[in-house]
């Protein structure tokens, strides 16, 4: 039968026409390939459709978020900003993934590189060197969606980035956080030219969490979020790229249904033409591989960055050692993140990072243990973690997975509730409002007391515990209503130097937030003698 069919092939004009345009288009696209390949320059990673390269060769990723990196430790959690710190960070690192975890991600925002209102990029300088010398790649992150570590806010509501901003604001000082020299905008152009011709840098991403609500508190998403936020990255996209032409490029989306990216509009975002990789969070779904649902699941972002031709990663993974499937066992944590980077690397993913690192001299892993009153906070990774090791059986030179469109992990106990059924069409679905999280966080101050006398003149620590049935962000601390430090771990405290006023009265007022936004405030009265 088959002679009989090439036979009547060969015999009809149309067919063989029809032959030559395939290998006509087929050798056009190998050859744009080849020439896409040609163009990135040694030791820059770049990519052919789907698959990541590094000097010609596929490029897949394993690692960590250090995002304090850049820290100087008064903006940003503790000091890695100089001194030796980095430096046993990575060696530590090295030494639990056998030196192939050789990834971190890590804000390099303009809060970072401002010194008294003049740029000053030591910190920058110090992150690259360090990570050069140990032969790391950097994911560089270049706004927070958050208040968090990216200049110093009146408050944390003033520092969210809603709609506004992403139409007009991160082109103008009215975007831009008191004390800061530059917009947002003029901000990219300096820092990627600086660094254009670093191949130390993986990709530069836009924003961190980028998402796009009306207002701060806002429970649902408007019309114009996906428009708004797309023309945001075709703007930007264009202006990295016409200045730095040797480094891919992200958004920076959780992508489990945020505004601007909710079911089908993330495929659209992510479609803006200077767009290189697509990005999803994973957090919540410790013993689901392939977590989500079929409008905002991870499958249904495989399949529509299949469809766009783009590489996705997982920019955080993060599990707690709180949760009640972990209970503080390192171990077990580490064979749940064993179980994902297996199957989402199976599925296709092109890197996979950790949230987060902690170094030894400031805790290491966390030691949390379940705790059915309190949210989920224990993601700290850190020396000796076996939680390494799993990062560098994925990484460079580690294991080698097939990708498959559906794949059938082995799930651990608990039996999470099935994945969604990829489907290679994307059909629109009626609601696209997430199911939002509407339960603030707890807190309570527990040093000093209220109505406490303490001295003038001083530097005292004011402490406070906040839990959340999802995750506690952020703790912020304020003296008569002026923010004096944000703190991003537990236990959540901060050092206040009491004025010299003698008799004086002071408000302490802390402000607790979870990852939906909610907050929760609550306040006491000290006296300085």
């Amino acid at each position: 039968m088959r002679t009989n069919m090439l036979r009547s092939f060969f015999r009809n004009p149309l067919s063989i026409s029809a032959c030559l345009i395939l290998l006509v288009f087929s050798g056009f696209f190998k050859f744009f390939d080849n020439q896409a390949h040609a163009a990135t320059p040694p030791d820059f990673v770049g990519r052919s459709g789907r698959t990541l390269v590094l000097n010609g060769q596929p490029y897949k990723f394993t690692g960590l978020n250090i995002y304090n990196a850049n820290s100087n430790g008064n903006n940003c959690w503790y000091n890695l900003a100089s001194g030796t710190g980095l430096d046993t960070a990575l060696n530590d690192i090295d030494t639990g993934a056998s030196g192939k975890a050789k990834v971190f991600r890590a804000w390099f925002f303009q809060h970072m590189s401002t010194n008294n209102g003049v740029r000053d990029w030591t910190a920058f300088d110090h992150t690259l060197s360090v990570a050069k010398a140990h032969g790391y790649k950097v994911i560089a992150t270049l706004g927070n969606q958050w208040a968090d570590c990216d200049g110093p806010w009146t408050s944390y509501a003033v520092g969210y980035k809603a709609e506004q901003w992403y139409a007009t604001d991160y082109k103008t000082t009215k975007g831009t956080a008191p004390g800061l020299p530059q917009t947002y905008r003029d901000y990219v152009v300096a820092v990627v030219n600086r660094y254009k011709n670093d191949p130390t840098i993986l990709f530069w991403q836009l924003i961190n969490e980028a998402e796009d609500k009306a207002r701060f508190n806002d429970s649902t998403c408007s019309s114009t979020a996906m428009i708004t936020l797309r023309a945001f990255a075709d703007d930007m996209g264009s202006i990295v790229k016409s200045n730095d032409p040797n480094h891919l490029l992200s958004i920076g989306t959780i992508g489990s249904g945020q505004c601007g990216a909710v079911n089908t509009d993330y495929q659209d975002l992510h479609a803006s033409p200077n767009i290189d990789l697509c990005e999803y969070h994973d957090y919540g779904k410790t013993t689901e591989p392939i977590p989500g649902d079929q409008w905002n699941g991870f499958q249904m972002r495989i399949n529509q960055c299949n469809a766009l031709n783009k590489p996705l990663f997982i920019g955080e993974v993060g599990i707690g050692t709180d949760e009640q499937v972990v209970n503080g066992n390192l171990q077990t944590r580490a064979n749940y993140f064993d179980q994902k980077l297996s199957t989402q690397f199976g599925a296709g993913i092109a890197g996979g990072l950790i949230w987060d690192w902690r170094n030894g001299a400031y805790g290491g892993s966390s030691t949390r243990l379940y705790n059915p009153t309190a949210g989920v906070q224990g993601y700290e990774v850190g020396p000796g973690d076996p939680a390494l090791a799993i990062l560098g059986k994925y990484g460079l030179g580690g294991a080698t997975i097939t990708p498959t469109l559906n794949p059938s992990p082995t799930i651990l106990t608990p039996t999470p509730t099935s994945a969604p059924t990829p489907s290679a069409t994307i059909s629109p679905i009626p609601s696209l409002t997430p199911t939002p999280d509407t339960t603030p966080p707890t807190v309570t101050i527990t040093n000093p007391l209220n109505n406490a006398l303490i001295s003038r003149s001083s530097t005292i620590t004011i402490s406070a515990n906040a839990a959340d049935n999802v995750a506690v962000m952020r703790v912020e601390f304020y003296a008569n209503n002026n923010l004096v430090c944000t703190d991003l771990t537990s236990q959540y405290s901060c050092s206040w130097r009491v004025p010299g006023k003698p008799n004086a009265s002071y408000v302490l007022k802390v402000i607790a937030f979870d990852a939906a936004g909610n907050s929760t405030p609550t306040s006491i009265t000290v006296t300085a003698r």
